[in-house]
């Protein structure tokens, strides 16, 4: 897959670029929401034989309208959305750069400088999409700012026990450390990627605890302690993280781990996945839980 970052410079057409099936949206946590969406482009693209395309833009859109004042927290950061993205099958990411000339553009001058230029057969978007200058642009007005130039697709509400699967849904969840529940949502486990701050070992047994700090554009669940899995240097261990806040109001999380290996092979670049929280009141050592 070949990402490609945009700005509000021209886009110019080669007279070697394909003819695409373009994916719109922001897809933070590519969610199952917005899976259907890529995936609907994905059976189109196929069927008329088209690369699949996906549009994205960074940073958050509410970052730069609120002018920095509201802080998003993101489920992932462009690098891991796109791994996803090359997973599900797409050939083209494309990154807009979201800033205030792009959002001032209307919603017609979105689509002549961003789609028809990029040689777009057919868009796909969710049911609540919105582009253009405070985002006057809609579902409804997309085919007729396309002029005919590509055939527009719908995707309905995807729901989940009644809700709709959305990313403003999750980080609520996060927030609340409710993880088990955003599985279900994203198709797979909540995923962090960030560094090792601390390492201590204790010798009695094989356990590590550690200080990790997510990187840029991830989002810790909320206060509590949880069930945690870990990647490291490609081995995979088990144990119980603690998030609380620090001096700065900072959530940190301290990581109480149980080795396979010997702690050199425990990197300082870590994922982890979160698993379940327990319950407040439940203070037995990790090693007793099983994922």
């Amino acid at each position: 897959m070949e990402t490609i970052y945009l700005s509000e410079d021209p886009i110019t057409s080669p007279i070697d670029r394909k003819r695409c099936v373009m994916a719109l949206g922001y897809f933070d946590g590519v969610h199952l929401g917005h899976r259907k969406v890529i995936l609907t482009a994905k059976e189109i693209a196929m069927k008329i034989g088209a690369e699949l395309s996906v549009m994205t833009f960074s940073p958050h859109p509410k970052e730069v309208l609120r002018n920095g004042k509201e802080t998003v927290c993101y489920l992932m950061p462009i690098v891991e959305k796109a791994k996803i993205m090359e997973r599900l099958g797409v050939d083209k990411l494309y990154v807009v750069k979201f800033d205030m000339t792009f959002a001032g553009m209307s919603p017609r001058e979105f689509v002549d400088r961003y789609l028809i230029p990029l040689q777009t057969d057919h868009v796909v978007i969710g049911f609540d999409f919105n582009y253009g200058f405070r985002g006057n642009g809609d579902a409804n007005t997309l085919k007729s700012d396309g002029m005919g130039k590509f055939q527009v697709t719908i995707v309905p509400k995807v729901k989940s026990n009644g809700q709709k699967i959305s990313s403003t849904l999750i980080r609520s969840l996060l927030k609340s450390g409710d993880v088990h529940q955003v599985a279900p949502l994203l198709g797979d486990y909540y995923r962090t990627h960030g560094e090792v701050k601390i390492l201590k070992r204790f010798w009695i047994t094989p356990r590590v605890q550690v200080v990790f700090l997510p990187y840029q554009h991830y989002t810790l669940p909320g206060p509590g302690r949880y069930i945690v899995r870990v990647e490291s240097n490609d081995q995979t261990m088990t144990g119980i993280a603690q998030v609380e806040p620090n001096e700065y109001s900072q959530l940190i999380a301290t990581l109480d781990l149980f080795l396979q290996t010997n702690l050199q092979f425990f990197s300082q670049s870590i994922y982890v996945e979160w698993v379940m929280q327990l319950p407040i009141a439940d203070n037995r050592s990790g090693s007793a839980y099983g994922i």
